[in-house]
């Protein structure tokens, strides 16, 4: 049969009951336009004829493809040869407009443009169908807002990935997929702006078990919510790819503890960097529970930007970030039951007049936020009251209490600090000089009291054992914290080490010349 223009209705009907299993052998490329409908009738057999420009089977708007077969007689549209090979004929493909309904069917051997089906209509439904052997891709689908189904679908050995989607900003319903022995068995999507309310189906029921490829950056924006299911795995490419939400947007991601959501890298061996940002909350709103974050930090960047105050993290997993794993900023926030670890930096609040709660979260070692080898959080910019870590912790404004013993060398602060001297155990204090910012503070009794302001320095010039300084106002504690922490309000052991290291009670210490400290 030759092929052509079909703008009138028309039925291929290649079945038993009209060619008794013969097949139909088209000799050229169909175009339904006109507002026509091309039925294909079930148990029909269509092959196309390999060519110079491999034919192919096109719906235009307003045209109609109608091809519902049964499980009992399948329609088939394939190659002509006896031994076909994938891209021997051009494929189907819906345009914008154009309808198209596949029930039971196989498409085999086909490619357009290296897909074998190519969606760009929203009244498109595959159900029941088989797609196999395509040189490229197996289903594309075209455009951004569209709306199509896909239920019950195999894609199965096509040299490219299994299903391609233009853009994020799809509203397309899949349901049940299989995806196998493919070049990528993944549902691969463009990135670009997301600006209706759409969700990311990588769950069990939709992909069965396959992950979701970003090739580019996301933006959710035009107060529009992006919302992830439980079991998807979203896998960003390497480079300068990310998902950000803008202003009166929202990200939903509530995986669960059977199925977590992951955001992670697209690479088979993944590495901390792979990926700019994973995620980045502008001013948005964002509910993530029960996801893990992971290699994110491309050019020493975060794995997550909170930027909002509309933002909850619970139960999550920030992990082997080449940089911060969670960065904050102008949002006095709660992250707790989260497991954030292997990270170069674990919590940095950039807004140190806010208090961040990262109480109850586990940071990769029993000893707390800080060790050698795992997640330290950094305080390069941040004061001592920025982030509150140990659960006796209550943040924003209690006074504590700190005995100290000061170290030799010099202590540059980050925050305002009240000091006053009492007598240390044993005695009256003796004389105690503090130089502060070049100016010598000498004081003898339990009144005398300065306030050193925030980026000021003190160097005391003589250590005596007996003395003690007390610090009114929230602790600046040294590193040191078997010497530092003697007590605190109950909240420290005495002289405990380690408990101090577990808090996360940081200073930023330099020595002077010629001075030590104190082991």
């Amino acid at each position: 049969m030759g092929g052509g223009s079909v703008g009138v209705d028309l039925t291929l009907d290649g079945s038993p009951a009209a060619l008794n299993g013969r097949p139909i052998h088209l000799l050229g490329s169909i175009y339904i336009y006109n507002g026509a409908t091309l039925t294909v009738t079930p148990g029909t057999e269509v092959r196309f004829t390999p060519g110079a420009s491999p034919y192919s089977l096109a719906v235009d708007t307003g045209s109609t493809l109608n091809a519902q077969g049964t499980t009992a007689q399948p329609i088939t549209f394939t190659s002509a040869l006896t031994n076909p090979q994938p891209g021997d004929w051009n494929g189907l493909s819906q345009y914008a407009g154009g309808r198209l309904s596949l029930n039971h069917c196989t498409i085999d051997y086909g490619r357009r443009n290296n897909q074998a089906l190519t969606l760009y209509g929203s009244d498109a439904q595959v159900q029941n169908c088989t797609i196999q052997h395509s040189l490229g891709t197996g289903i594309y689908l075209g455009a951004s807002a569209m709306t199509p189904t896909l239920q019950n679908v195999a894609v199965l050995t096509s040299t490219g990935p299994a299903i391609s989607q233009y853009a994020v900003d799809l509203q397309r319903t899949y349901q049940n997929l299989t995806l196998s022995g493919n070049g990528e068995d993944a549902l691969v999507v463009g990135g670009g702006g997301v600006v209706h309310d759409v969700t990311l189906d990588g769950s069990p029921a939709a992909l069965n078990g396959r992950p979701i490829h970003l090739l580019g950056s996301v933006t959710v924006a035009g107060n529009a919510t992006l919302t992830v299911t439980p079991g998807t795995e979203v896998r960003f490419v390497p480079g300068y790819n990310f998902l950000q939400v803008a202003s009166g947007s929202t990200l939903n991601a509530q995986g669960t503890t059977a199925q977590p959501i992951t955001f992670t890298s697209a690479l088979t061996n993944p590495q901390p960097g792979d990926c700019m940002v994973s995620i980045s909350i502008l001013a948005g709103g964002c509910s993530l529970n029960h996801c893990t974050i992971a290699y994110a930090g491309y050019s020493s960047n975060k794995a997550l930007t909170l930027n909002s105050l509309d933002a909850q993290v619970q139960n999550c997993i920030i992990r082997d970030t080449n940089g911060t794993g969670i960065d904050v900023s102008n949002a006095g926030l709660t992250l707790s039951g989260n497991q954030i670890y292997s990270n170069t930096a674990g919590v940095v609040n950039t807004t140190p007049a806010i208090i961040v709660d990262a109480r109850n979260n586990w940071w990769g070692d029993a000893s707390g936020p800080y060790h050698p080898t795992k997640t330290r959080v950094a305080w390069a910019t941040v004061s001592a009251t920025a982030c509150c870590f140990y659960p006796g912790c209550t943040p924003p404004t209690q006074t504590f209490q700190s005995y100290w013993t000061p170290p030799n060398g010099t202590l540059t602060t980050t925050q305002a600090i009240t000091l006053a001297w009492q007598a240390g155990a044993g005695g009256t204090p003796l004389g105690y000089n503090v130089q502060v910012d070049g100016s010598i503070i000498t004081t003898t009794n339990t009144t005398s009291a300065t306030v050193l302001s925030t980026g000021s320095s003190y160097l005391d010039s003589a250590r005596l054992q007996r003395d003690r300084l007390l610090g009114l106002g929230q602790p600046y504690v040294d590193d040191h914290c078997a010497r530092v922490c003697a007590r605190v309000s109950g909240l420290f052991a005495p002289g405990s080490e380690k408990l101090c290291r577990r808090h996360g009670v940081h200073s930023r210490r330099q020595l002077s010349d010629g001075l030590r400290s104190e082991p």
